[in-house]
């Protein structure tokens, strides 16, 4: 029991398989990300849209990012290289 991590409890979920804490991000253009993600990754499902608008993804790891009409990205599940390059694409779009 030495050896085990102590977790901080902040008021939020906290998941020790989760290597980071994840924050939500803001796209610009939260269409041409769903575009995006929808042509780089064919195996991912795609909810469609919720009452407000958001669009919920899921990967075939595990892995879930929900797109917010308002430009919010959030992930959800175990660490993925895949919220790595969305992250990436998020900054690409609000570049331009």
């Amino acid at each position: 029991m030495d050896n085990l991590k102590r977790w901080h409890f902040d008021g939020t979920r906290i998941n020790p398989s989760i290597k980071e804490l994840q924050m939500a991000i803001s796209c610009g253009d939260p269409d041409r990300l769903l575009k995006h993600i929808e042509n780089s990754y064919p195996k991912a499902s795609h909810s469609e849209p919720n009452a407000i608008g958001t669009v919920k993804v899921k990967f075939p790891d595990g892995h879930i990012v929900n797109v917010f009409k308002n430009g919010t990205v959030n992930f959800q599940g175990k660490a993925s290289d895949v919220s790595d390059q969305i992250k990436r694409q998020v900054e690409i779009i609000n570049e331009n």
